[in-house]
């Protein structure tokens, strides 16, 4: 397969061929909750389409004939020849996407409508992981064997130096070629027997994922950098829902629409998958909850039980999808609070950074993908005792 990669390598050149679209990078009842932010809200463009498949189809002609590889009798060597006439170009084009997409086995995927809170959610986890947490965590980059070259060291940085300054990292660009893998080596400090965790975020827009509710216009699709991990059972996958209060009873529609796609295309992927529901933007989802249902106009802040009743009042269908999920001991409901709100020169800032609950957040996504807790070890927990 060695022709095939380098075929692959040159179609997927994006600085040599911008022409190129990119689609690799393509138990309990009561649940743990705390506080969200505001999600992030992005000027979008509409997607950008373009017709690749004949370049494809002439590259993998190509390959099925090279004229410069023939045997002594004249007759085309067989090894990779074979296997390209065993499979039609769709289905030799996605084997060649997954060798390029996966960078570990473990992935986190968060679904939501644009501006829900999905980047914020996912660059804050990073930021703690990389530069608060006892973690050594680095990003783990492989630019000679990955499409995506340095791009997504470019995205950590960009990251990193606007949490540093309490700012929001913008949405996702509206466009198959923003569709990032970033792939971190995380090794927990406080324990000598927790594992280490290699763990993928994959950064989407949520235009994208929209496209998977059922229009009259279009059937429901997904593309293929996100199907692919839905369809790969080698892979460990924790899926975020992300309700936003900005798109009300809509949200049902996005989650109850991507279970069905999931069941129809993907039998038995929910099996292998955990779920959270993550409440976004809490100032704004506890007003409208107070809008709606007046006894619960006492309260100041969408916390505890209270996340729990938000979810069941104002997206049953998805608090149905939470308690009839396979395994309830892959299930969790969360909100993240970032600390104390507020603005400087017009823009939205995090004065005071909180970091409680994503230390939270990250402790069950570890537990779900390794099976093992995190916290510290018994030495560590008697000289803590020994300081009090």
């Amino acid at each position: 397969m060695a022709r095939a990669d380098a075929i692959w390598k040159r179609l997927r050149k994006s600085r040599d061929n911008p022409a190129w679209e990119d689609s690799s990078e393509r138990g309990e009842t009561r649940r743990w909750s705390g506080d969200t932010i505001e999600g992030e809200i992005a000027d979008v463009e509409l997607p950008r389409r373009r017709d690749y498949e004949q370049e494809i189809e002439a590259e993998f002609e190509e390959y099925k004939h090279p004229g410069d590889e023939r045997g002594p009798e004249g007759h085309h060597h067989n090894d990779d020849g074979d296997y390209a006439e065993e499979v039609d170009v769709n289905e030799w084009a996605r084997e060649q996407r997954r060798k390029f997409a996966g960078q570990t086995s473990n992935y986190l995927l968060s679904f939501g409508f644009p501006g829900s809170g999905k980047t914020t959610f996912q660059s804050f986890l990073v930021y703690y992981l990389t530069h608060i947490g006892p973690f050594d965590a680095h990003p783990r980059i492989n630019p000679l064997g990955n499409a995506q070259g340095w791009d997504p060291m470019v995205t950590f940085n960009e990251w990193i130096r606007l949490w540093h300054q309490g700012k929001f990292p913008p949405a996702n660009p509206v466009d198959e070629r923003d569709i990032r893998e970033l792939a971190f080596d995380i090794q927990p400090l406080q324990g000598k027997r927790q594992p280490p965790l290699e763990l993928s975020l994959v950064e989407v827009s949520g235009e994208f994922m929209a496209r998977v509710i059922a229009e009259r216009d279009h059937d429901p699709d997904l593309v293929d950098a996100v199907a692919d991990l839905f369809g790969d059972d080698q892979i460990n996958l924790t899926l975020v829902f992300i309700i936003d209060p900005d798109h009300g009873d809509e949200n049902d529609v996005l989650f109850q629409n991507l279970v069905t796609f999931l069941d129809v295309h993907f039998p038995g992927a929910r099996e292998r998958m955990s779920l959270a529901i993550m409440i976004s933007k809490p100032e704004a989802s506890l007003q409208l909850l107070q809008s709606r249902y007046s006894e619960y106009s006492n309260h100041t802040e969408l916390r505890g039980d209270l996340c729990e009743d938000y979810v069941r009042l104002m997206a049953p269908r998805t608090h149905r999808i939470l308690d009839s999920w396979p395994s309830l001991q892959r299930v969790q409901l969360m909100t993240l609070h970032l600390g104390e709100l507020g603005s400087q020169d017009g823009e939205p800032r995090v004065h005071r950074i909180d970091y409680t609950d994503i230390e939270a957040i990250f402790g069950w996504l570890y537990s779900q993908f390794t099976g093992s807790g995190l916290g510290p070890s018994v030495w560590q927990q008697f000289l803590e005792w020994l300081r009090r």
